[in-house]
């Protein structure tokens, strides 16, 4: 391969689970073109994003979190100033020891806010191309305002899937200071992997389903709340996914007490991690995602793709995707009752749940296919390095 193929260093926070951010970037880095493009992913531990990407032909480059950052949280901008100074030396070890691999970037991309704040010495040093890819993102008020002033002033472009979302997320003054910085990019969904076809499962039942790290911002709490107050004489539900961290742990036990109070244990599974997704859609009539916070969620659009109707929260972008009434219903996050109304409403009306099914799989295909992700994807990167 020629040696003037520009270089794109991804760096990433490994986490012990993927969530869909992970699974996306898997996709996208399957997708590049490696004849135009070296592709080289920057962790902290070789987690199984890493090392899936290494298994598609990415170079892989582990350069460890120490002391301090390693156990970073979102508790240590509350710790106390002596805390602050040792994470913040370990920060500035972690750019030093990770300079080899980031000198060599013609462009280098960043997932979300602590991965940015992480790379900030050499950012600004450096001063290279610099692709802030926002994924999730937290308002922006308090310590976070601050955050978000610093990536916005020193990033290159800003990667987002919706200018109504940024809008939502930063201030007005970030939002109209930074506008010609923001580049939408829907992120795709492979509709040939992610396409109908029939259940392995051989029941009577309608089977919703969710599928969410477990997690107190995907509101899987509110989802046993609601399906507790529909009739569930011939429902189940069916949740697939696990803690995102060892922390919470104590949230997926607060949702086996609601099943226990609520007398929910025969009709709810949960399923774990799972690894054939396709075929869990296939297995579902009706999927459900209640969250509290996303950017525009893959499980969403990826429930679409296999022809499911979705009843989702009003949060982030998910509107951007589910048109109301057509594909699927949108609903208040928090709001249980209105939840468990518009749920009911698609259990007893198989007819809805098929036309909404055919309409939504065609949005996705018309609007958000994996193939235009990865050619945007690519004509930018080309454009840029």
């Amino acid at each position: 391969m020629p040696a003037e193929r520009p270089t794109v260093v991804f760096f990433r926070t490994a986490y012990e689970t993927q969530g869909g951010g992970s699974q996306m970037l898997l996709r996208l880095l399957s997708g590049l073109d490696t004849d135009e493009f070296r592709l080289i992913m920057l962790t902290q531990k070789p987690d199984e994003t890493a090392r899936q990407a290494e298994r598609e032909g990415v170079e892989l480059t582990i350069v460890p979190y120490r002391g301090k950052l390693d156990t970073y949280n979102g508790k240590l901008l509350d710790g106390s100033s002596v805390t602050k100074l040792r994470a913040g030396l370990r920060l500035c070890q972690f750019n030093i020891e990770a300079r080899r691999v980031l000198s060599q970037a013609d462009v280098l991309w960043v997932d979300e806010i602590r991965s940015y704040m992480t790379l900030l010495p050499y950012i600004l040093f450096a001063q290279p191309t610099t692709i802030w890819n926002i994924g999730l993102l937290s308002e922006s008020t308090g310590v976070m305002k601050f955050f978000h002033d610093i990536a916005l002033r020193t990033t290159s472009y800003v990667f987002i899937e919706s200018r109504d979302e940024a809008k939502r997320k930063f201030t007005v003054k970030q939002y109209q200071e930074s506008k010609h910085k923001f580049v939408v990019f829907h992120k795709g969904v492979d509709t040939k992997k992610f396409s109908p076809h029939p259940s392995a499962v051989d029941t009577d039942s309608v089977r919703i389903g969710t599928a969410a790290l477990i997690h107190p911002r995907k509101g899987l709490d509110d989802l046993l709340k609601a399906f507790s107050e529909i009739d569930r004489s011939n429902v189940e539900l069916h949740i697939a996914g696990q803690p995102a961290r060892a922390d919470n742990v104590e949230y997926f036990n607060r949702l086996r007490t609601i099943i226990d109070d609520e007398n929910l244990t025969t009709s709810v599974t949960f399923h774990g991690w799972v690894d054939d997704m396709p075929q869990f859609y296939s297995s579902l009539d009706l999927f459900v995602l209640p969250s509290y916070n996303e950017g525009i969620p893959g499980s969403v659009r990826e429930a679409m793709a296999m022809e499911l109707p979705v009843v989702a929260t009003d949060v982030g972008a998910t509107a951007d995707v589910i048109v109301e009434g057509e594909t699927g219903l949108l609903v208040e996050p928090g709001n249980v009752y209105e939840l468990s109304n518009s749920i009911e409403s698609l259990v007893t009306s198989p007819k809805k749940r098929k036309e909404m099914g055919i309409a939504g799989r065609k949005r996705i295909i018309d609007n958000f296919s994996f193939e235009q992700y990865v050619n945007n994807y690519d004509e930018f990167l080309t454009k840029i390095s």
